[in-house]
């Protein structure tokens, strides 16, 4: 007699594996683009709080100084951003003062 068990197999077919990875090769087809394209709306929405943030510097630095400053460098030494000034996250160029407002320039990742 034979009194043995059927042998149960378990695993996955090549089938299933292939179905598997199409899929997650559509997902991360689609998802990919929308998470990028979203990193530079994030990238662009922090340049513009950092002009903001360097304009209040400027206007704080007049306000105690009474000059009006025509280089950012000298919110470094006056210990406004000890670590720096901002730069723009996107394109990493300093911001530029406009001689005619005495304010930040738009930084050139406003346009693009």
């Amino acid at each position: 007699m034979n009194t043995r068990k059927p042998h149960i197999r378990c695993g996955i077919t090549l089938l299933e594996m292939l179905a598997v990875v199409t899929i997650i090769g559509v997902v991360a087809a689609v998802a990919l683009p929308r998470i990028s394209i979203s990193g530079v709306a994030a990238k662009k929405e922090m340049c513009g709080q950092h002009v903001a943030e360097v304009n209040r510097a400027l206007e704080r630095y007049y306000a105690n100084s009474g000059e009006r400053l025509i280089d950012t460098a000298k919110l470094n030494d006056a210990d406004y951003f000890p670590h720096g000034v901002p730069r723009c996250p996107l394109t990493g160029e300093a911001y530029q003062i406009d001689e005619s407002t005495k304010r930040l320039k738009a930084c050139s990742c406003s346009s693009k």
